[in-house]
């Protein structure tokens, strides 16, 4: 077993390691089976690790070696080296890591763009490129648009000024957004979206960070075990992928249709073909979109959640903004396409937050044919099969020799010259890389900064925002870099949405039936699509929403107290009135309910989450515990049950002799006695090296000498 461990874990990681030491690249010193993963835990709970990596880069260069945990890596933040790792030129010579396979194939499976590699990885990106085109973008802006005023609208529902947390904020928006745009689900369904399909994504980002600080997914056998949260997200992914398949289901059995101007992605992927006139099947669009909705999802909410940080952390870059909005869209006029393109102190504020907070910090590539990477006439680097590299954006954008004031938020380093109007030249084609680079760079970018351009001129266009004093701002990197703890501001409203003028003559009605005796109609308001409309009900629980025009709605109820479900009502263009249930699900599923509304409570509000009770086997069943338990066992117990063998022995005894001599390796018993205090074992002497044909030698010279004393 030790010699299994050995060649499987430690021998491939130390070739590769002296393989690059031998050719000049400084490093952390290579520890078997630990790495540098004792550091990397004390900067993580100290808030510091990116941090950590970037003292790293400062120590010894713009690459090096370290280990995380048993994995050996390179890191490197080297344009030129960059260039040639992501480059198109060695597109078929990097594979994305084994560890990357182990967290994303049981969210989104393995035919997809982020994980799939090779041929199939060329074909989807062909099928898919046209569903990103500027044309197809233009088609969804009016979805960013309406997604985003109902967004702030509900800011709003007490009163003009309110304290909200900006990430969790944003977080549900832009999940509405591209919910909308890839499948055509309307912002109005976003109350009960919240307590389903969004509550599930943030529960399996949980598990994953989880599992990802745990070192879960660097061990295959123990990614596969059914501990450690990995039923919060085999359970969510089971959810996901039901309301996913439902929703094509429905969409080629046209009970669906975009909510676009033009074809949403979910058409997109049900007409695409490739060069052979091939379509994508249904598990290859559920994979595709689920990709879609959830890495863009982060992607984008972070960024905003930054971009705002730096705006209420920097008030010149926030002024400048504030009026170029007020210029390009005055009196709250909705952002256009034509008008999106004259917001150019937005994009560059964004431009800059990605340089100081990229949404993917780190990115690894993994090498599956020998090469050459670096510049000629500078250092170059032979990397052998196998090797993984790991690219620092998060360092590479400050390095002082690339980037003027690289720690400082400067948005102006973006901006066109005032006087050539041309756009800034970077120092590197690949200095800066927020969404990577190469055939593997990210195909949402272009969705990602428009999205965030309208909303970030909307809420600047239509809210105030001061961020609370005291906060603890972190930036936390496990998958991506976020605010650990949320961003909360105070948010003040600036003008009235003028959607609420020209309103029509219809009306919604109906009770809100609570237990006698109860005071909860206080605090409780009836809210259709999220605020858009708000009702105050009567001390008998009745209530009356005037002036909605004809649409389709979802009518919620909020209280402090109860749980009410949601209920949709259609008007039709005559005023006639339909109330069934809110099926996400199967939203093609019809169920009528009486009409005038009756909301009955289903129960008390959970706020609060059971404290975990400390238990021994918490401690026990810890992975890390485990993984240091195991090989330490191992260690201990084998040899005492080799001992016992005298076949197992002699093999041992032969594969070390074998080892040693030609790899050079540190004796493992010696290394832990050293390390956790114990005898070391006792050298052979001289006459136990020369083994059994010594000992049959000094037999033979001995007879021969008792032969002679005989004669004499």
């Amino acid at each position: 077993m030790i010699t299994i461990v050995y060649w499987r874990l430690i021998r491939p990681e130390k070739h590769m390691y002296d393989e690059l030491r031998r050719q000049g690249v400084p490093g952390e010193p290579f520890i078997p089976i630990i790495g540098q993963l004792p550091q990397l835990n004390r900067a993580r709970e100290n808030n510091g690790t990116l941090a950590y990596l970037f003292s790293l880069s400062e120590k010894y260069g713009n690459y090096f070696l370290f280990s995380f945990g048993p994995l050996m890596r390179i890191m490197i933040s080297e344009p030129d080296m960059i260039a040639d790792v992501v480059g198109r030129s060695h597109v078929h010579d990097y594979v994305k890591p084994d560890v990357f396979g182990n967290i994303f194939k049981p969210l989104i499976g393995s035919h997809n763009l982020l994980v799939s590699e090779g041929e199939e990885h060329e074909r989807a990106r062909k099928m898919l490129n046209p569903a990103f085109h500027f044309i197809n973008l233009k088609s969804m802006i009016s979805i960013m648009v309406n997604e985003t005023a109902k967004a702030i609208d509900s800011f709003f529902l007490s009163s003009d000024s309110n304290a909200i947390d900006l990430h969790r904020e944003l977080s549900g928006l832009t999940l509405s957004i591209i919910m909308s745009s890839a499948f055509g689900q309307a912002s109005s369904t976003r109350s009960n979206f919240n307590r389903t399909m969004y509550q599930t994504v943030n529960d399996v980002f949980e598990a994953i960070k989880y599992r990802i600080m745990h070192t879960i997914t660097q061990i295959p056998f123990l990614a596969r075990l059914p501990f450690w949260r990995k039923s919060v997200i085999d359970d969510g992914v089971q959810l996901i992928g039901d309301a996913v398949d439902q929703i094509i289901t429905d969409r080629r059995q046209g009970r669906s249709a975009s909510l676009c101007a033009g074809s949403d992605l979910l058409d997109l992927l049900l007409s695409a073909i490739d060069s052979d006139g091939k379509s994508f099947t249904d598990e290859e669009i559920k994979q595709q979109a689920l990709t879609f909705v959830l890495a863009g999802h982060e992607t984008t909410n972070n960024l905003m959640a930054w971009a705002m940080y730096v705006l209420m952390t920097n008030e010149s870059a926030l002024r400048a903004c504030r009026e170029e909005v007020d210029k390009v869209l005055p009196n709250c006029i909705s952002p256009s396409h034509e008008l999106i393109s004259n917001l150019v102190v937005c994009e560059a504020v964004l431009q800059e937050t990605l340089r100081l907070y990229p949404p993917a910090p780190i990115f690894a590539r993994k090498c599956v044919r020998e090469h050459v990477i670096g510049k000629e006439g500078q250092k170059q680097l032979r990397i052998p099969v196998g090797t993984t590299i790991v690219i620092n954006s998060y360092t590479l954008h400050r390095r002082a020799d690339l980037w003027s004031r690289p720690h400082e938020f400067d948005y102006t380093r973006w901006l066109r010259d005032p006087v050539t109007d041309l756009k800034p030249k970077l120092a590197h084609p690949f200095c800066y890389l927020p969404f990577a680079a190469g055939s593997r760079n990210c195909i949402g970018q272009n969705f990602a900064m428009l999205e965030a351009k309208i909303m970030l001129a909307m809420l600047l266009q239509r809210c105030d925002f001061v961020m609370e004093p005291g906060q603890n701002i972190v930036q936390e990197f496990i998958i991506t870099m976020r605010p650990k703890y949320g961003i909360r501001a105070q948010v003040k409203s600036l003008s009235i949405n003028p959607s609420t003028e020209n309103i029509g003559s219809y009306k919604i009605e109906g009770k809100i039936i609570v237990p006698p005796g109860d005071n909860a109609l206080e605090n409780t308001r009836i809210l259709i699509d999220e605020g858009l409309y708000i009702g105050i009900p009567q001390v008998d629980g009745t209530f009356v929403i005037s002036g909605v025009p004809s649409g389709s709605y979802i009518v919620s109820v909020a209280s402090p107290l109860h749980v009410f479900e949601p209920v949709r009502v259609d008007i039709n263009a005559k005023g006639k009135t339909r109330a069934r249930k809110v099926n996400f699900i199967q939203p093609g599923e019809v169920v009528t309910m009486k009409y005038p509304l009756n909301f009955e409570t289903h129960g008390i509000p959970n706020y609060f989450q059971k404290r975990e009770v400390y238990r021994l086997t918490d401690v026990i069943m810890n992975p890390m515990f485990l993984t240091l338990l195991v090989p330490l066992a191992l260690l201990l117990i084998l040899p005492k049950l080799a001992s016992q063998d005298p076949e197992m022995q002699r093999d041992l005894q032969q594969a070390s002799n074998f080892l040693q001599p030609n790899m050079n390796t540190p004796d493992i018993g010696d290394m832990f006695a050293n390390m956790f205090g114990g005898p070391k074992k006792q050298k052979p002497t001289q006459s136990q090296n020369n083994g059994a044909s010594g000992g049959i030698s000094t037999a033979q010279q001995k007879r021969k000498i008792e032969a002679a004393k005989r004669r004499n």
